[in-house]
């Protein structure tokens, strides 16, 4: 190939800290027979909208989830409203009693304390029902902020070789640690969304070859964007 064996075993991956943190040492790649077939799926502007459905269909998840929260938030909040104003009816039934015995009693000092008293349980109720209140409404802020973060952390890691073809991964090291057994020029992209990050890259290969994975990834996203904003119909 005309290459040494330092240039052969260089996988260049900029910004990124090794695979194996605990140990400080990086994947040593393992190099492919040259002429093993490679199979892997076509990027296409299909593929890439399948990814953009995916993701659609993971925010919808999240957004049903957030919206049953905040319906059992809600229905927290009901019953604590209902209960509250059950002892609130108790207290005011209380404070008639203690009237009623301040009229008719000689003792006009304990008809006042039990006055006092029932006058108490009341506020300690409304006290009692607005935290109840505060924490269904918190309840129901945490599930909307989850929500979020289901939605904002879903996609995937595929690495783009020169020769068209994708492969995907669910986290970052599994794609990090299949890239580092190739040879030819590839590229690692975190797509979300039908959107592809670049992450790192690296192979054995002219500079032109990761430029042209990067034009292809490129045209397939514009055109993913073009099918996705044609009207139907035309």
């Amino acid at each position: 190939m005309g290459n040494s064996k330092k240039d052969v075993q260089a996988i260049v991956v900029e910004g990124y800290a090794p695979l194996d943190e605990p140990s400080r040492m990086a994947i040593v790649p393992q190099l492919v027979i040259p002429g093993r077939p490679y199979t892997g799926e076509p990027l296409t502007p299909r593929s890439a909208g399948f990814a953009v459905e995916r993701a659609l269909a993971e925010r919808e998840l999240a957004a049903a989830k957030a919206a049953d929260a905040a319906d059992e938030a809600f229905e927290a909040q009901r019953s604590a409203r209902a209960e509250a104003n059950a002892v609130a009816d108790y207290a005011r039934a209380a404070s008639r009693r203690a009237a009623a015995i301040a009229a008719e009693a000689s003792d006009f000092q304990t008809a006042q304390q039990e006055a006092a008293a029932a006058k108490a349980s009341a506020a300690a109720a409304e006290a009692a029902a607005t935290e109840a209140s505060r924490a269904a409404q918190l309840a129901s802020r945490k599930a909307a902020i989850s929500a979020g973060f289901v939605a904002a952390s879903a996609g995937s890691f595929q690495v783009v070789s020169s020769s068209r073809t994708v492969e995907t991964f669910a986290t970052e090291a599994e794609a990090l640690h299949s890239a580092a057994e190739r040879w030819w020029p590839w590229i690692l992209y975190h797509e979300q969304r039908g959107c592809f990050t670049e992450v790192a890259h690296g192979g054995i290969g002219l500079p032109l070859a990761h430029v042209g994975i990067r034009r292809h990834v490129s045209d397939v996203m514009s055109a993913r964007i073009n099918l996705v904003m044609t009207p139907r119909g035309r």
